[in-house]
């Protein structure tokens, strides 16, 4: 890292830049403006420093993390170092999972810690990794509790790097999964106090902390990670600003939140646009949402719903606010699909 200050006046402005050192190229650089007064001075410099780390060092999004990818693009799973499995499924991470990707990336993490038993990053991302087989249902095995799986690897990371933040990361989102919400609190807490400054710490554990009730902290939390990496953070982030705003009726500046989030191939901001077009008795625009959340959910009702609610913990007011937003939006009671199921049942 080199750096230049400049001040003219009240302000100031600082520069940084990251150089490889093995040939002097230029991976990264930014430039801060501030106004400078004595009692600024040391939120200024917090400020700064929290940003430039952010942006070199994330785990997700970091330049270093970028360099590393670049290098090991093209590789099969197989020969890719522990390490880079781990970049590679951060930077998955950032961008959204598939089954596919899910499965590769599983593979590769799986092959990792086979590899490599006490890299403690390995375990923390397979964890994570683990709870989407919960969440979003990919690639499960029979027999087998994701959950489970997700809270060993997780004890697994903890216990190898107790002050490593990612292992404190991946056993918070272990116990939110779980429904486990003190212990999920507890390393919530441990891994922002541990990296203060990484977006992905602050934008995940911010959104699940306002979905489970903590809505004050969650959203400056997910606001905090937004500002520190505005020109690339994972959309989904804006969905507990969204949510707050929805939760206190202000349907229009949910609407905004949502739209902003622009992840039409997701089914989760189909469901937040349907019901809040709902509120807003906004008919066409429900349909149309509504239409296309059964595109990419096949069956989903408002039972459904409610229990797609309960896998994040949110509160019964929220997910009553929620399906009474998707019956207006025309979401059925019970789909077909259910129906058959009861019949069969």
């Amino acid at each position: 890292m080199t750096g230049s200050l400049r001040q003219a006046g009240n302000r100031i402005r600082t520069t940084a830049r990251l150089v490889k050192t093995g040939d002097g190229q230029l991976l990264w650089a930014e430039t801060y403006e501030r106004d400078l007064t004595p009692a600024d001075i040391f939120a200024i410099e917090d400020d700064v420093a929290s940003k430039v780390v952010a942006a070199i060092a994330s785990i997700s999004a970091g330049v270093i993390a970028r360099e590393t990818l670049g290098q090991g693009r093209g590789k099969p799973p197989r020969e890719l170092s522990a390490y880079e499995c781990v970049v590679r499924a951060n930077e998955i991470m950032h961008s959204g999972f598939s089954a596919a990707t899910h499965l590769a990336t599983r593979t590769c993490l799986e092959g990792a810690v086979a590899r490599e038993p006490d890299y403690a990053a390995a375990w923390a991302v397979l964890a994570w990794v683990h709870t989407l087989e919960y969440t979003y249902g990919y690639n499960r095995r029979v027999g087998s509790d994701p959950r489970e799986l997700a809270l060993a690897a997780a004890r697994r990371a903890v216990e190898l790097a107790p002050a490593n933040s990612v292992a404190r990361f991946a056993m918070a989102r272990a116990a939110y999964v779980m429904r486990d919400l003190d212990l999920f609190y507890t390393e919530a807490s441990s891994a922002l106090s541990l990296n203060p400054h990484d977006p992905l710490l602050l934008g995940n554990l911010g959104n699940w902390l306002a979905f489970s009730g903590r809505w004050d902290e969650g959203v400056m939390l997910a606001k905090k990670a937004i500002a520190l990496n505005p020109k690339g953070y994972p959309r989904w982030w804006h969905a507990a600003i969204g949510k707050d705003h929805y939760r206190n009726r202000r349907f229009r500046e949910a609407l905004a939140e949502f739209k902003n989030m622009n992840l039409p191939d997701w089914w989760w901001n189909q469901v937040e646009l349907a019901y809040t077009y709902g509120q807003l008795g906004d008919v066409a625009n429900a349909r149309i949402a509504a239409k296309k959340l059964l595109e990419l959910y096949p069956g989903f009702d408002l039972q459904k719903a409610v229990l797609e609610h309960r896998v994040y913990s949110f509160e019964d007011s929220y997910i009553e606010l929620a399906v009474d937003g998707l019956r207006k939006a025309g979401i059925p009671q019970m789909s077909a699909q259910g129906l058959r199921s009861r019949i069969l049942e």
